[in-house]
């Protein structure tokens, strides 16, 4: 994992992100990871990206959104052969509102896991979060990975970090604030071997993260569903014709 502080740089447009960096895949080399991570701060400088990407989807007719693979605090603003920049919306837990309940639920925060691709982050919009992050010393234990020490690693606006694939670890923190990061996901192909779901602490593999979506989704259904329900308890509660 590497961090880089804000930059001085001038802001870039996507037009020219995509010049300099729309063929090459990242993961490939450190050198060549750091600069993405640089041109990724300078595109979070425009602050319309995400206007035009919502002017976009509204002039597709919602083409683009309707093959979002993800769910609906993540949206993928960009393709190319060789990877993803896709915008995550993360919510509070300390907002005590049905909607706002709603939303945070699909944020799953606090699960320890690794990534099978190289990830490249920036805090585009909000006060951004925490992350507490590990990187694997040894891995030939299936059971239990030998980790550093876990820390914790602040995560600010215009702040960029680098995780990559497999070796570093991290459980993302709920922020104090709606906070928007910009990230970078190469989609060139990888070794064939799962990304994992760990505890950090002790280094036990929970779990396989590549794997994880079904089970991952279904967590998240049912903690929207428990969300919705709780909303529906409130609005019955606070409703001038309920029944006391």
């Amino acid at each position: 994992m590497k961090k880089f502080g804000r930059t001085s740089l001038p802001p870039i447009s996507l037009d020219e992100f995509l010049r300099d960096f729309g063929t090459n895949p990242i993961g490939v080399s450190p050198e060549g990871d750091e600069r993405a991570a640089l041109a990724l701060q300078q595109l979070c400088l425009t602050r319309d990206i995400l206007g035009n990407w919502a002017l976009k989807v509204v002039e597709s007719g919602m083409q683009e959104q309707h093959r979002n693979p993800y769910d609906v605090t993540s949206f993928v603003l960009w393709r190319s052969p060789c990877w993803m920049l896709r915008a995550n919306v993360w919510y509070p837990l300390n907002e005590n509102t049905p909607a706002w309940a709603k939303r945070a639920a699909a944020n799953i925060y606090r699960i320890g896991h690794n990534h099978d691709q190289t990830l490249i982050s920036c805090c585009f919009w909000g006060p951004g979060y925490q992350t507490v992050t590990a990187c694997a010393v040894d891995e030939s234990n299936s059971a239990r990975f030998e980790l550093t020490p876990s820390t914790t690693v602040d995560f600010g606006p215009g702040e960029a970090i680098i995780y990559d694939a497999f070796c570093d670890f991290h459980a993302q923190l709920p922020p104090d604030q709606i906070t928007v990061s910009i990230n970078l996901i190469g989609t060139w192909p990888s070794a064939k071997r799962d990304s994992k779901i760990v505890d950090l602490d002790s280094g036990r593999v929970l779990g396989s993260a590549s794997r994880r979506s079904e089970h991952e989704v279904q967590l998240s259904k049912a903690m929207q569903r428990l969300a919705e329900l709780r909303a529906d308890c409130e609005l019955k509660m606070t409703s001038p014709h309920s029944v006391a």
